[in-house]
């Protein structure tokens, strides 16, 4: 009997501590899971991760100018962004045909004209050596001639009473008729625009303006019809917007536009030259897939070069309060945008942002920043790359001591 009460007793001391020790293991187990958590969740402050400094000392800062600003909320008008171009306005556009068939020459007084060439409204450009073909210049001019020849004499008859008045109004209606079928052929220019032996035509610029288009040689025979040259006026040009089809759907309510012409980043407004919305397409064009949208403005100092390109803002009238940071403030880190906070005199911390609408000059911050922090507005690629240089590990890394 004792030699079983004390087996029982040995099996009960067993099971005491295999217990003892599933307990204590299990206790170190969770503590191992909470100190693991702990460190992978990173502290926050203020809505921004917490991440690593970055030292950029203030000489560096004075030396590559680097400015911040505190994070403010601001009224954000919504933008469509698209390509486009400047063209001539399409009012202040004439062409220059040949009305009749011939040869091109120069004009014995301007000599060659070029395009480029500034032109006012009934300078000579060319001359045209007409072709001998029926109902061209010579029988116009002829039957014209005639008709008024006859007119005249019959004028003198009248006068003298030698004839019925009725044959002199016939004689004056048929040379009405002749002198509007000249005019018609040469497009109202004045008759007398033919030298004196009748065997040349002298082209006149229809408007003042700029010539373009010029691409046919002098000698060259031309038919009636054929275009000649292109006179635009460039005080008003046309700032066309290719919009993608994808962003198609917000063009209601579009008010005005800012664009960049290629070759500059000055940021010019279109209401601040008298801009006009001409038209916003209503029909795809099925080649590029986009959208025309066309605004009319003045052209100061031909200041804007029709056939330039030109990066367009389509600002639309509908507005929202958010926060936003200007577009200098974000840099592209890998196809994610961050800015730059400035944490210390020296010190900045690396926000990632989720971002939403811009507008031509700032864009709002969905998350990654709050109200009141102070974000690097220029110079954020320089604190970038002093991040890329030092890791963020080193504080003291790059501080002028």
């Amino acid at each position: 009997m004792i030699r079983y009460l004390n087996t029982l007793l040995g099996l009960a001391v067993v099971l005491w501590a295999l217990s003892g020790c599933a307990s204590g293991e299990k206790a170190a187990q969770t503590d191992r899971h909470a100190h693991e958590e702990t460190e992978a969740e990173p502290a926050t402050h203020d809505g921004e991760l917490a991440l690593q400094l970055i030292s950029f000392s203030t000489q560096l800062q004075k030396d590559f100018a680097v400015t911040s600003e505190p994070v403010q909320k601001r009224a954000i008008h919504e933008t469509i962004r698209s390509l486009g171009e400047v063209k001539a306005a399409g009012s202040r556009e004439a062409e220059v045909v040949a009305p009749f068939a011939g040869t091109l020459l120069p004009d014995a007084e301007r000599g060659i004209v070029r395009p480029g060439q500034r032109v006012g409204k009934g300078e000579h450009l060319a001359v045209i050596a007409p072709s001998a073909e029926h109902g061209g210049w010579h029988q116009l001019l002829g039957e014209y001639k005639l008709a008024k020849a006859e007119s005249e004499r019959l004028a003198t008859l009248n006068e003298e009473g030698a004839i019925a008045p009725r044959r002199l109004r016939e004689a004056e209606h048929e040379l009405t008729v002749k002198e509007a079928r000249l005019r018609a052929a040469i497009g109202g220019i004045e008759i007398s625009d033919l030298d004196s032996a009748g065997t040349l035509f002298h082209l006149r610029a229809n408007s003042a303006g700029i010539l373009t288009d010029v691409h046919l040689r002098f000698g060259q025979h031309v038919e009636a019809g054929e275009h000649l040259f292109n006179i635009v006026d460039p005080s008003k040009v046309w700032l066309e917007a290719h919009v993608p089809a994808s962003e198609a759907h917000g063009l209601e309510g579009i008010q005005d536009a800012y664009f960049t012409i290629s070759g500059s980043e000055i940021m010019h407004r279109t209401a601040d030259f008298n801009g006009r919305l001409i038209t916003v397409g209503g029909l795809l064009d099925p080649a590029t897939r986009r959208v025309p949208v066309i605004f009319e403005i003045d052209n100061p100092d031909n200041r804007f070069k029709p056939g330039s390109f030109a990066q367009i803002y389509l600002r639309r009238s509908a507005s929202h309060e958010c926060i936003a940071v200007p577009q200098s403030a974000i840099v592209d880190e890998d196809g994610t945008p961050v800015a730059f906070v400035q944490v210390g005199a020296e010190d900045f911390r690396k926000a990632v942002l989720t971002t939403g609408a811009k507008d031509e000059s700032h864009v709002e911050v969905l998350a990654g920043l709050t109200e009141g922090a102070r974000v690097v507005t220029h110079g954020a690629y320089k604190v970038k790359l002093a991040a890329a240089k030092t890791g963020g590990a080193d504080a003291h890394a790059g501080h002028g001591h």
